[in-house]
Formats: C-alpha cells, sequence, structure tokens
C-alpha cells in the first residue's frame, strides 16, 4: 500500500450516463446522485453498514462510492508522487472493492472546479489530476476534498434487484452527509432517517390511515350473522 507506483488518482468516470438518466421501466428513485444506505441484515462484508454515493447508473449498469469508510492511512503516504498532496492532512477512504489501487476524487464547493462533475448540489467528482493539484495548492482539506481507494459497481439490472429485496434504502444525496465530519457515525444517522421515511405517513406512523382502510374493507366483506 506504501509504494507510490500502485496508486494512480483516477481521471475518468466509467459510465458515462448522462445525471439524472435512467434506463427505461427501472426504480426512479435510482440516479446519479442518490445514496445507497445499506439494509442493517445486508452481510456482505464489503457494504456491511456502508454509504453508498452512486456517480453512475443507467442501461450498462451502475457505479458508486462508499463515503462513510476512513481508514488510518494518511493520502499523503499513498500519493507521494504527487508533491502537492504531502500537505493534506486527511485520511484515505475506502471507496469500494473493485479497482482499490485507484483513488477517485470528491471535492465540497459551491462553484464548480475545471474538469468536474456535479454529483449532487455542493459535490463534485473531479476528472483531472492537474484540477487536484490545484486544490490542494490552495489548502483544501479534509472538509473540502476527500480521496477514495476503489468503488463499488453493479452490473446491468443487479442494483434494481439488490434495492427491490431490501438490501439498500435509497435516499436524496446531499453535500453535508457525504462530507460529513463523523463518517463513522453517517450509517446510523441515514439507517433511522430512512426508517422514518417508511414509516411515515399522511395519518402519522405505519401509514395508519392505510391499514385502517384495509382493515375495514376486510371487515366490510366479512359475513355478518343472524342473532
Amino acid at each position: 500500500m506504501k509504494s507510490p507506483r500502485l496508486w494512480t488518482l483516477a481521471c475518468a468516470v466509467l459510465l458515462a450516463t448522462p445525471a439524472g438518466s435512467a434506463p427505461p421501466g427501472a426504480d426512479p428513485g435510482l440516479r446519479p446522485g442518490v445514496l445507497l444506505v445499506a439494509a442493517e441484515q445486508l452481510v456482505d462484508l464489503n457494504f456491511t453498514r456502508a454509504v453508498v454515493l452512486i456517480l453512475d447508473y443507467g442501461p450498462g449498469g451502475a457505479l458508486g462510492i462508499v463515503v462513510n469508510r476512513p481508514t488510518t492511512v494518511a493520502v499523503a503516504t499513498v500519493l507521494e508522487a504527487i508533491p502537492e498532496a504531502q500537505d493534506y492532512t486527511g485520511e484515505l477512504f475506502i471507496g469500494g472493492p473493485i479497482d482499490v489501487p485507484v483513488t477517485r476524487v470528491l471535492a465540497r464547493a459551491d462553484a464548480p472546479p475545471p474538469a468536474s462533475r456535479e454529483v449532487v448540489p455542493g459535490v463534485h467528482y473531479l476528472d483531472a489530476v492537474a484540477t487536484v493539484q490545484a486544490l490542494l495548492r490552495d489548502g483544501a482539506s479534509r472538509a473540502s476534498l476527500r480521496f477514495y481507494a476503489g468503488y463499488a459497481g453493479w452490473s446491468p439490472g443487479q442494483l434494481d434487484v439488490e434495492v427491490g429485496r431490501g438490501d439498500w434504502a435509497v435516499l436524496a444525496g446531499d453535500a453535508a452527509s457525504v462530507f460529513t465530519p463523523d463518517p463513522a457515525g453517517l450509517w446510523r444517522q441515514l439507517h433511522e432517517r430512512s426508517r422514518q421515511r417508511w414509516a411515515a405517513g399522511p395519518c402519522g406512523p405505519l401509514a395508519a390511515c392505510d391499514l385502517l382502510h384495509a382493515f375495514a374493507s376486510h371487515a366490510a366483506a366479512l359475513p355478518v350473522r343472524d342473532r
């Protein structure tokens, strides 16, 4: 892991899907910019209690970055070939199990940096090493620039199946979650939010009015015993 020859900065997103697009018939909740929150029962060690920011989603599959798994490895030690990275004090994140020696970078900024793509408002995927170097020279810190080793990927339709069977909750992405100062606590926070969203309805928890309506309809259909 310490050899600089094994680590490079990714300069392109693997799937060229326009933001907001989705294959016909797909879950409309799945799109670039959403956060996947792993279900508590998900046992895949690569994604246990993971929060994944989806970068690309389309007919070719889906690609994302796990945003809540910081390591104890300093970015400066794995990007020794980039002088500007030596003053960066943030840690490396595990972005997923695929292509781990390649580091991908997200930036938090109101205005889009050069050679970047906005994933959610204020969060940009950086496509050029020169942009990363420029931000580092300007003093970017962990609060505005994060580095992820590897990524998560799904073949066409695979993520739809996983969401459909309850492996993931899908939430709207936001810069505060992606760049939270407490990434280790992010899963619990979003897991609770997803549970509240599922439970809340127009009549309160568990959509009580829908349950009452269903019960009333069922009761009305039952035969009435003559007294």
